[in-house]
């Protein structure tokens, strides 16, 4: 069918283009035949490319060159578009999914650990300046208009819903990941094809860390290049090379107890469980995005030691580790020994919380809550703000004796009660259930987060729980608490409101926690002038990092 002049050119705002922006045209492939009938049309057959130079979105047609010169228009029902954006992806990503920038990250070819060393808000910074230019070049509607991504007219309820499509596809891809780590942990994940079953937790260390000499390429998957990854040929080949392995077939074995153990993962498909010589892979401790924390392996059938001593030693050693790197987050990703303490936090997935009892229930939540705020600075970088750090605390999760906690469920769920699992949720059974609001409060001034509202990380234990929340508080209160006697104002850290909007405790309750936990001269003045209210310092939480002065020495 020929294509009408009024279809054709239509009025000025309903095409877009021109020759002087060849270089940004998006090329078509002819997918079926059209035979112009008309000077201004242009005849493609099955096969042949051509570049759109303008669109007619009411008419459906566009204008565009073949590689011998000829142009004209044709019906868009003829052509696929070869080289298309998703706008909606594009915006999503480049906000949401916080990936490197390619060719920026360093990339192996001697051998040496290769981590990605910039913190996961660092980037998050970097692909927001990055949308804001793009957005700014011209308004976001005359971009998707110009590349006819929507057509004119288009509701901005249909975009909202757009929006809200790929964030329910994020969500679902999240929810199957978790439900395939749960699976893993369970063992009802089982490997297709054959494992070394008798490997211990040590050797598995131990070659967990070796594989990252495994040099890193760029490589392509389906039309699709991904930075910083290995195939799986190279991997059975340096298998081979480094003596772990005798021959092909039981390099490949290995390899498979890796992908099986989560040491290893793929990169195109995360879920996938059969290793393949041609498929991309990367070592799981790499990974820097919001998800699992401690499955940089899976633990497979060595007896966890006891739960609160684990919890315990986990929580010293880290203290001490980012005690001795001096607070240099960004040099802690590339460093062995962060590897090797990473690899340690897998123990966590199959411990046994039946033993635990009053007073060392809630000596291992609070270490436990204290260690997964630390290991996710360290990990992801530290918070830039208090949204940067509800996401960490809400999208970030442990595997804790086959369960997974976020650090909101952990801090809110089990420690202080002021929210609650499903009744039929297994986790339901792991809560501290504390019914006294001074203790609770007590709770809340054990739990650090890196800032200079919150107290500093101490390590808890049953027989010093009491003292050491005692010691945590009145330190944070005795630096932090200001009292006007001319305004009758005690003016407290945020940390204090929460004791109103989360535990509930009127404001003379509150005021007599800060009484007994304030040195005794600040006491004394509140206890014998009456008519004091409270107040809150406006303060944004800077970034401070103190610890438990037993642990550091």
């Amino acid at each position: 069918a020929s294509v009408s002049r009024s279809e054709r050119g239509g009025s000025e705002s309903n095409w877009r283009g021109g020759r002087e922006n060849m270089a940004a045209y998006e090329t078509a492939v002819a997918v079926k035949d059209f035979k112009a009938s008309k000077d201004d049309e242009l005849s493609i057959k099955e096969g042949d490319r051509v570049k759109i130079k303008a669109y007619n979105n009411s008419a459906g047609t566009a204008q565009g060159e073949k590689e011998d010169g000829t142009s004209g228009w044709f019906p868009m029902e003829a052509v696929r578009l070869e080289q298309h954006m998703n706008a909606f992806d594009f915006l999503a990503s480049k906000d949401t999914e916080l990936v490197s920038p390619r060719g920026k990250t360093p990339r192996n070819r001697k051998g040496s650990i290769v981590t990605d060393t910039g913190s996961l808000f660092d980037r998050k910074e970097e692909t927001k300046e990055s949308l804001s230019k793009f957005l700014q070049a011209q308004p976001p509607k005359q971009q998707l208009l110009d590349k006819n991504i929507i057509l004119e007219g288009y509701d901005r309820e249909e975009f909202k819903q757009a929006q809200a499509n790929l964030q329910k596809e994020k969500e679902n891809k999240r929810a199957k990941l978790e439900k395939f780590f749960s699976e893993k942990v369970e063992g009802k994940a089982k490997a297709k094809k054959a494992v070394v079953n008798d490997i211990s937790e040590k050797k598995l260390d131990e070659l967990a860390m070796r594989v990252l000499e495994v040099p890193l390429e760029r490589s392509k998957h389906r039309m699709k290049t991904y930075d910083n990854c290995f195939t799986g040929s190279a991997l059975v080949h340096w298998l081979q090379e480094n003596k772990f392995a005798k021959d092909k077939a039981e390099a490949t074995k290995y390899a498979q107890t890796l992908l099986h153990r989560s040491v290893i993962y793929n990169v195109v498909e995360r879920t996938s469980m059969s290793f393949s010589s041609k498929d991309l892979y990367n070592v799981s401790c790499r990974v820097v995005e919001y998800g699992v924390m401690n499955m940089d392996k899976v633990w497979g059938s060595d007896e966890p030691g006891d739960t609160l001593t684990l919890a315990t030693e986990l929580l010293t050693d880290l203290i001490k580790y980012v005690h001795r790197k001096k607070l240099d987050f960004p040099s802690m990703r590339g460093d062995p020994e962060f590897v090797a303490f990473s690899l340690r936090l897998a123990e966590l997935q199959k411990c046994r919380l039946e033993s635990l009892t009053y007073g060392s229930k809630e000596a291992f939540w609070i270490n436990i809550f204290n260690l997964m705020v630390l290991y996710m600075h360290c990990r992801m970088g530290p918070p830039k703000s208090g949204a940067d750090r509800q996401l960490l605390y809400d999208k970030c999760y442990f595997v804790i004796a086959k369960s997974h906690f976020t650090v909101s469920d952990v801090r809110n769920n089990i420690i202080l009660g002021t929210d609650h699992f499903p009744a039929k949720d297994k986790r339901a059974t792991m809560v501290v259930g504390e019914k006294d609001g001074k203790r609770r409060a007590l709770f809340l001034m054990g739990l650090a987060d890196g800032t200079s509202d919150a107290p500093a990380f101490y390590l808890m234990s049953p027989s010093t729980l009491e003292a050491k929340l005692s010691d945590s508080c009145r330190i944070f209160l005795h630096d932090s608490v200001r009292i006007d006697v001319d305004e009758l104002k005690v003016f407290c850290p945020r940390l204090i409101q929460r004791l109103r909007t989360e535990l509930r405790m009127k404001d003379d309750a509150i005021l007599d926690f800060v009484a007994e936990n304030i040195v005794p001269s600040q006491a004394k003045v509140l206890r014998d002038q009456p008519g004091f209210e409270l107040a809150y310092d406006d303060s944004r939480g800077e970034p401070c990092y103190a610890f438990d002065p037993e642990v550091i020495g």
